[in-house]
């Protein structure tokens, strides 16, 4: 509290700050805190909710036209438009551009046309009743031509060492696979869900062994770390230094049967009381 400042240990190194780039989950806390998104989720209903994004109109069954929040600004003072969030799913949705969610948007995005200064068409192949989950999770908003070059081609990477976004907090420092250090945003909207934070810094640094970092955590040294493991969670919490916290993930996860025999012509999965059982199971 001396110096106003969040310290936090990450357990795997963070290589680029875009989080279109990446999946780790150490991307996906990152990105909470330096990026918003059109919807985020409410956690007490888990429904989504608008961030950026006002309101929307269900125009049919294959096209939204979503209205933006006006003052939502990028780190650099810029005002963000509905050129911004269209070109941001425009690349997103891009061949060329390589994200880790290209594939994921693509296959249900046909196009997202600005259609006023604060207004985005999303017009998708097919009614997708994940419409709202994709532009929670799977979206960033970028200024308009942030991976263009003069010369008329691209980079991809022109955001993974200084990213100019729109959330709580922007980067001033990164060191790929050390340190990166988040400074609150001076000018981030009011009546965003986030605006609640009154830490000044976030310093993030990478510890990969978990024995040094109950160390860091029992000295002070370190204030937040996740996923560590339960043991060493118990031992720290039983010094009366730390609190350990645990609840439920958002994530989902899948098992998939191979009830048709592709991967394997006679697997167990075929037989249709073998399904069932793992169902009851």
């Amino acid at each position: 509290k001396s110096n106003n400042t969040l310290n936090v240990a990450f357990p795997r190194e963070v290589v680029t700050l875009d989080g279109l780039y990446s999946n780790l989950r150490e991307n996906d806390i990152l990105s909470l805190v330096v990026d918003d998104v059109l919807y985020t989720v409410n956690p007490e209903t888990l429904t989504a909710q608008p961030l950026v994004a006002l309101s929307h109109k269900m125009i049919d069954d294959r096209t939204i036209d979503v209205e933006l929040r006006r003052g939502v600004k990028f780190h650099d003072g810029s005002v963000l438009t509905a050129e911004d969030v269209a070109y941001s799913y425009m690349w997103t949705i891009n061949p060329k551009s390589g994200t880790n969610f290209t594939r994921r948007i693509a296959f249900w995005l046909e196009s997202a046309t600005a259609t006023g200064p604060y207004t985005v068409r999303f017009k998708m192949k097919a009614p997708y009743a994940m419409f709202f989950y994709d532009l929670v999770y799977h979206s960033k908003l970028r200024k308009k031509g942030a991976y263009d070059k003069p010369d008329g081609t691209h980079d991809p990477a022109s955001q993974s060492l200084k990213l100019n976004s729109t959330g709580p907090f922007r980067v001033t420092e990164f060191r790929p696979g050390q340190r990166i250090v988040l400074q609150r945003f001076k000018d981030y909207r009011k009546d965003s869900p986030k605006s609640v934070s009154t830490i000044e810094n976030i310093v993030i640094r990478t510890i990969p062994e978990w024995s040094t970092q109950a160390a860091e955590v029992m000295s002070g040294g370190i204030d937040w770390t996740y996923q560590v493991p339960y043991e060493i969670d118990e031992d720290v919490a039983k010094s009366g230094r730390a609190v350990h916290l645990s609840g439920p993930s958002m994530r989902i996860g899948y098992i998939v049967m191979d009830a048709a025999g592709k991967h394997q012509a006679k697997n167990p999965f075929t037989n249709v009381k073998v399904r069932q059982a793992v169902n009851h199971a």
